[in-house]
């Protein structure tokens, strides 16, 4: 995903790295991601925060987390649990 177009924030690490926090607004799964850059490397998405209309009513914000090297996240729940019936 290129971020070049998107409305984002960022913050560069004592490393040369940079942590980019980005608003992602599809309509469907509005979102703030955050990727880690490095120079002339791919960006690698860490984590995300989106609104999820799926989900059940009050358990529609929902978190993820990625690990290094892999696409499909470690993490993925709606943020305020709901109790089960």
């Amino acid at each position: 995903m290129s971020l070049q177009n998107l409305s984002r924030l960022t913050l560069e690490l004592p490393d040369g790295a940079m942590l980019i926090a980005a608003r992602q607004d599809d309509g469907e799964y509005p979102r703030i991601a955050i990727y880690l850059h490095h120079i002339n490397e791919p960006d690698e998405l860490l984590c995300f925060a989106e609104f999820n209309s799926s989900k059940p009513k009050d358990g529609e914000l929902c978190i993820s987390a990625y690990t290094a090297g892999s696409d499909e996240p470690v993490h993925y729940d709606s943020y305020h649990r709901l109790e089960e019936v």
